[in-house]
C-alpha cells in the first residue's frame, strides 16, 4: 500500500493542515431553505456558511468550552452524544 496518492512521487492531493469532521444534521424545511438562502447570498459553501455562523455565535453567560467538546469534535472520539457544557 502506498501513501503517496498517485503514480508519480508527490502526486495527489496534499493533506490539510487541520483535519475536518463530517457533521450530519436534520433540519425543518423552513430552516434549511433559510440556511441555503443565507449561504447563496453570502456566496459561501454550506461548510463555510456553517463555520461562519458558529464563529459568530455566543455561548450563554457562565458557559465555557470544555474537554468534553474537544473530545466530541476530535478525531479520536467515536461518541455520537451531544456534550453537556458545564457551568462555572
Amino acid at each position: 500500500m502506498s501513501s503517496q496518492g498517485g503514480k508519480r512521487k508527490g502526486a495527489g492531493r496534499k493533506p490539510r493542515s487541520s483535519p475536518r469532521k463530517a457533521v450530519t444534521v436534520r433540519l425543518e424545511t423552513e430552516v434549511c431553505e433559510k440556511f441555503q438562502a443565507l449561504r447563496i447570498a453570502n456566496e459561501r459553501s454550506e461548510s463555510a456558511q456553517f463555520a461562519e455562523m458558529v464563529k459568530r455565535a455566543r455561548l450563554p453567560q457562565n458557559h465555557f468550552y470544555s474537554e468534553n467538546v474537544e473530545q466530541t469534535c476530535g478525531e479520536s472520539s467515536d461518541s455520537a452524544e451531544t456534550p453537556n457544557l458545564p457551568t462555572q
